[in-house]
């Protein structure tokens, strides 16, 4: 149980000193409503690193319901975990190419008052987004599911690369999950 206290104060510190930090400044999720302008023309092409998930992996996939012609929004998706209690991780972008423009909460940490789910986009470095999703009190998920829906807004011209720095995958005595983490890249076009 301390363990898992250490793990609430830190998902806690992660969510809420950057936001003291950043208050007033509007890089905190410009735009995290979910909803689909309407505009479905593409923009963007969106290749997985691995496009067949195993068992124990965490990928990144194309949202076409929530992208547009100007917003890519990608699923951070776990496909077949087995008891977790939390996740933690950073993915780095190219901030030339691509702008952080929000995010959807995924079902599979319930993100809602029984968890705490934060999406950052650090102050001064607008290539890194730090992610932390944790059920509180004994409570674990399994199985296949959403953790975040992240979504970036176009802004130059080529190629960005989107991978998992800092990944952690935690079970409910707090000890790391053996879990590949695979990223991908996408092209404006």
């Amino acid at each position: 149980m301390k363990y898992r206290n250490l793990f609430l104060t830190f998902a806690f510190c992660l969510s809420v000193i950057p936001l003291l930090v950043s208050c007033g400044t509007g890089v905190d999720s410009p735009n995290s409503s979910g909803e689909n302008n309407g505009n479905t023309a593409p923009a963007f092409t969106f290749t997985p690193n691995n496009d067949v998930p195993g068992a124990g992996s965490i990928v990144m996939e194309k949202n076409t319901a929530l992208s547009t012609s100007d917003v890519l929004a990608i699923d951070i998706k776990a496909h077949q975990v087995g008891l977790v209690f939390g996740a933690a991780f950073d993915v780095e972008f190219d901030p030339a190419v691509i702008q952080f423009d929000g995010e959807v909460p995924g079902p599979l940490f319930n993100c809602d008052k029984s968890s705490v789910c934060r999406v950052k986009l650090i102050t001064g470095n607008p290539a890194k987004l730090v992610i932390a999703a944790s059920l509180v009190g004994s409570n674990t998920t399994q199985g296949d599911g959403t953790i975040v829906t992240l979504k970036f807004k176009a802004i130059g011209n080529g190629n960005s690369a989107l991978n998992f720095k800092g990944n952690s995958l935690l079970d409910s005595d707090l000890k790391p999950v053996k879990t590949n983490w695979s990223g991908g890249s996408l092209k404006k076009i």
